[in-house]
């Protein structure tokens, strides 16, 4: 379970940290080429914004943290394999 968590705790907290600089980023993006008037359509942008930056903060935690993931992995395999199991 530890092992687990090792990789974890890294993950939600690149999640969480990446997340509000990839929204801020995204919904410039959008406003600077849909404009920022017209809040009443913009719902819509919102949504797809947010869908990006969660994205986008998932794939960077994933790239950063996959080596622990596959240390997490390789660790399980050799208890198994050391169990004879």
């Amino acid at each position: 379970n530890g092992v687990m968590m090792a990789r974890v705790i890294p993950y939600a907290g690149v999640s969480f940290l990446s997340y509000p600089r990839y929204e801020l980023a995204v919904k410039s993006a959008v406003a600077s080429v849909f404009g920022s008037e017209g809040d009443e359509e913009g719902g819509g942008r919102r949504i797809g914004a947010r869908f990006l930056a969660g994205s986008a903060a998932g794939a960077t935690a994933t790239t950063l943290t996959y080596p622990l993931d596959l240390l997490r992995a390789r660790y399980a395999t050799q208890s198994v394999a050391g169990l004879g199991l």
